[in-house]
């Protein structure tokens, strides 16, 4: 008895040895190929980037190599981080692996995903990439490609930037340059600030004139809020560099300040805390 098992045995094993070959050869057979969701080449030519996600929209606008974003009905324009946009545009031209999967891509199309990422170059021409969920490692995510019918697995490194919150893509700092990326200290020609009707200015030869700049702009605002009508006396900061000037209107809140930005092709306002504003207060006070 002990001996037919033992053959049976071996007979399962000579079969199973090959199987095991069989099986593995067919796992590797996989399709893989290497791609990058926007050709190196066009890095610089980008005119436009659509963010698209569950009805919310967000655009990304290069505005003579500065990005701006908003909205599609451009109730809110603002000026976008610009590493930001910089690491998102790194990734979209990174060169990847993308691994074919086995649904159907008809499981997989505009109107049942994710989020949708479409960018418009200088050309006019459109190229759109098509995002589904991630896989149950939570490290990849389905994607359809142009010119592919198939569905694609890839690494997920991009997570990040698949948001249309416009807190994440807007330029936290107080002050910025719309033609310069920057804004060092040392191309501020003046500061200004109006209080009370009162209007107290810096220019290089003040005390502390670096100092005070290179404070002023590290100075961060806080989240998006609506946009509120300035009364005609407001307090405003200016800020003059050596190629554009840059304005911003300060309004009291409840319990902070509102900043409105409408210069620049900017339309947009931010909170600003207590803190923050005395710090505001504290470059001009000596």
């Amino acid at each position: 008895m002990k001996d037919k098992i033992l053959i049976f045995l071996t007979i399962f094993l000579v079969i199973l040895f090959p199987l095991s070959f069989f099986i593995e050869k067919r796992q590797n057979s996989i399709e893989t190929y290497e791609t990058a969701f926007l050709n190196p080449k066009n890095e610089n030519e980008i005119e436009k980037i659509t963010l698209e996600s569950f009805g919310s929209t967000l655009i990304l606008e290069n505005k003579n190599g500065f990005f701006t974003g908003g909205n599609s009905e451009k109730t809110y324009i603002f000026p976008a981080d610009q590493k930001s946009v910089k690491n998102f545009i790194s990734v979209l031209k990174k060169v990847r692996k993308i691994t074919k999967s086995e649904s159907s891509g008809e499981k997989l199309n505009e109107k049942n995903c994710d989020f949708k990422i479409s960018y418009t170059l200088k050309t006019g021409e459109t190229t759109e990439i098509i995002f589904g969920k991630t896989d149950i490692t939570e490290t990849k995510r389905f994607v359809k490609i142009p010119g592919k019918n198939e569905i694609f697995k890839t690494e997920s490194d991009f997570e990040p930037f698949l948001t249309t919150s416009a807190d994440f893509w807007i330029c936290p700092e107080i002050v910025w340059n719309s033609k310069s990326e920057k804004n060092p200290a040392d191309e501020i020609q003046k500061i200004s600030l109006a209080h009370n009707g009162k209007r107290k200015t810096l220019i290089p030869s003040s005390k502390n004139f670096s100092k005070k700049s290179e404070t002023l702009l590290s100075l961060r605002h806080g989240k998006l809020c609506p946009i509120v009508e300035a009364p005609e006396n407001s307090d405003f900061l200016e800020v003059e560099f050596e190629n554009n000037v840059f304005s911003v209107k300060i309004i009291p809140a409840t319990e902070s300040f509102v900043l409105v930005y409408e210069t620049s092709g900017s339309k947009y306002a931010a909170e600003i805390s207590e803190w923050t504003h005395n710090r505001l207060n504290e470059i001009f006070s000596e």
